[in-house]
């Protein structure tokens, strides 16, 4: 899911011609060795060439990017991934967090716990978080926007435009209305 995320932030990186810091959260940096992303810091065309960033969204809107990705690379030891993703991102005024998400729940998020989550619940910035899918780069459909008319509503908004600008999709704005239900006197339905 790690490599689905970075597809799509490499991408929003080309398209608004932004800054991508990798960031690569280890317990022990001695670790760092067995790490899966430690093939990066790549130079910026070898990294777009390297994961098919280029030739994958060009094949998806039949168009050639010739843009190249400005990368900062980091790895930090830290215990807390979340932690460490919240406090970089603070300390270097991050606009957007992208960060990939195994989708557990049950027993499996209570015992593994959700970086994701925790990142989604405390940033200060907006964060797209993206699910494994089957093939990379495979977003084509809406972007759905829920709405509640509160005062967060018109900063999603806004996000969700620039997103569906830069993945040329449809935006879909939905308001759910929950029917009223009044309790009922003595448990009896009137």
């Amino acid at each position: 899911c790690a490599e689905q995320a970075f597809s799509h932030a490499a991408h929003l990186a080309a398209q608004y011609d932004a800054r991508l810091h990798i960031l690569s959260v280890v317990d022990d940096l001695t670790e760092a060795e067995s790490n899966p992303m430690r093939y990066l810091p790549l130079g910026r065309d070898d990294l777009a060439a390297e994961l098919g960033i280029r030739d994958a969204w060009a094949a998806t809107k039949g168009t050639s990017t010739s843009k190249d990705i400005d990368t900062v690379n980091v790895t930090i030891s830290d215990p807390s991934p979340w932690r460490a993703i919240l406090s970089y991102s603070l300390e270097n005024d991050i606009d957007l967090i992208v960060i990939g998400t195994h989708g557990r729940h049950g027993l499996d998020r209570m015992l593994m716990g959700s970086v994701a989550e925790q990142v989604v619940r405390r940033a200060a910035c907006p964060v797209l978080t993206v699910r494994m899918a089957e093939s990379r780069n495979s977003h084509t459909g809406p972007i759905i926007v829920p709405i509640d008319f509160s005062t967060f509503t018109e900063g999603a908004v806004e996000q969700a435009v620039d997103l569906a600008q830069a993945y040329e999709s449809e935006l879909r704005l939905v308001h759910i209305v929950e029917p009223i239900t009044l309790p009922t006197v003595y448990g009896v339905d009137p």
